[in-house]
């Protein structure tokens, strides 16, 4: 069996240690060929880079694998690293070291076993249907039995075209980006989540003197990881789910669950509204915890699914929650909450909403609500799909679905693509940054982890 797994990052990595303990299952000489131009294991996320750029899940949570959490943890431990892994956040660098290491005993291990393993440095721009098989194109036309995409996230959205502009910046790697930036320069950074948390505490580790403000239409800040455990859930449940939900009702239903919890579910909420003070969120749920946040971590991946199926969606629906579920779903570490609150109550670091408009004239960045700047550097992320040179081109040729919420519709025991029919496509599967969309944090690497298992599941079972 021929097998060609466009994207070579984390996915990667945990597909090979997926399929290594099926390879029993697995017809024998299996060919296995990997398309990826970039930074091998590491991806885009993980490469070298300043140790400010923090992993944002705790050791003991970060693995490829499902079924062994702890395994990141052990890998540092084992290596001589200082510090409790169970509970500290490592820089995502030596998240990269410990890919690198892993895909190299894939390697070795998959060779054992009789197995080629390719990599092509290339970039594919097109897969389609051929008889028997599927085609990808890259710098030249191959034919596989079985195709998986594992592409990695999408570009910088830009979303008030400034490129080319003298000053405009895209974050990553911070480590070559940052530095160009003087140190009293007022700088702006488009956007308020993650890659924009990313970027403030790289200017503070290079010693960044002048103002920095983050802003975007909603100002919402990334939530802080709570220590809270998951709860079982009593009213957000499969069943009431199935019975179909709205917006509004998963809103009453999240007020349910915080009422059991014996949380006002107002003055929780309250803090996800525009408007609200980004410092005073930020002392609340490190005082206090993430109530809501908990909540949204225990609903299970299934459950997820079952609400975005369920939900209707539309562009206006999208534009309002997605702020707030990323807030929820895609949480910050406390440390780096704390380096924040530090920046603010120093007058350094402001957060800001209603960005509806950025203009370079004169030498000078200006935002429609006055703010002015020397640098911007633009810290937004379009979905996969809205990437140029990624999903729009690449499955041009094939006739694949997408949810309201931008998301590649799979089968969810398969994670094979699902066609206009409803019926999964027989040859070619999708995992990580293309299925997971505007709202769910299905891109996270537990999800990736759960993905390659069932991907390793259903290639075993072809025995092609």
């Amino acid at each position: 069996m021929r097998v060609a797994v466009i994207g070579g990052g984390a996915g990667l990595v945990s597909l090979l240690d997926s399929l290594l303990p099926r390879a029993g299952e697995l017809a024998a000489g299996l060919e296995i060929d990997v398309f990826e131009p970039g930074d091998l294991a590491r991806g885009g996320a993980f490469g070298p880079d300043l140790d400010s750029a923090l992993i944002n899940l705790p050791n003991s949570a970060m693995s490829i694998r499902d079924h062994e959490r702890g395994h990141f943890a052990d890998w540092l431990r084992r290596r001589g690293d200082s510090g409790d892994h169970d509970v500290s956040f490592a820089p995502r660098r030596v998240f990269g070291d410990y890919l690198a290491d892993q895909l190299a005993r894939c390697r070795a291990e998959a060779e054992a076993w009789g197995w080629r393993i390719t990599v092509h440095r290339e970039v594919v721009v097109g897969v389609s249907d051929v008889p028997g098989g599927l085609l990808v194109r890259g710098d030249e036309a191959r034919r596989y039995d079985q195709v998986v995409l594992c592409v990695g996230p999408g570009s910088a959205a830009d979303p008030y075209g400034l490129a080319g502009a003298p000053g405009f910046h895209r974050p990553y790697p911070l480590s070559s980006v940052l530095p160009r930036v003087a140190t009293r320069d007022r700088v702006l950074i488009v956007g308020t989540g993650l890659t924009a948390v990313d970027t403030v505490l790289g200017l503070l580790e290079l010693g960044h003197e002048g103002p920095i403000t983050m802003a975007s239409r909603r100002g919402v800040l990334p939530g802080v990881l709570s220590p809270a455990p998951h709860r079982r859930l009593r009213f957000l449940t499969p069943e009431r789910v199935a019975a179909g939900v709205t917006a509004d009702d998963i809103w009453e239903l999240l007020h349910a669950e915080l009422a059991a919890a014996g949380v006002d579910g107002e003055t929780e909420t309250a803090w996800l509204r525009p408007g609200a003070s980004a410092a005073g969120y930020l002392r609340h749920q490190l005082a206090r915890g993430n109530a809501v946040q908990s909540i949204f971590m225990s609903v299970p991946t299934p459950l997820a699914r079952e609400i975005r199926r369920t939900m209707p969606g539309t562009p206006r629906l999208v534009a309002r929650y997605r702020p707030q579920l990323k807030s929820l779903q895609c949480p910050m570490p406390a440390v780096t909450a704390r380096k924040l609150l530090a920046a603010m109550d120093t007058g350094q670091l402001s957060v800001h909403s209603g960005l509806d408009a950025v203009r370079h004239e004169a030498g000078v960045f200006r935002t429609g609500a006055g703010l002015t700047a020397d640098v911007v550097v633009d810290a937004t992320r379009a979905s996969p799909r809205r990437t140029t040179g990624l999903s729009r081109e690449l499955l041009a040729g094939l006739p694949a679905t997408w949810d309201a919420y931008d998301a590649l519709r799979v089968d969810p025991v398969t994670c094979r693509i699902l066609l206009p029919s409803g019926a999964a496509h027989p040859r070619l599967s999708a995992m990580g940054e293309l299925t997971a969309g505007d709202i769910y944090y299905a891109a996270s690497l537990p999800a990736v982890n759960r993905a390659a298992d069932a991907v390793a599941d259903d290639l075993a079972g072809v025995k092609a």
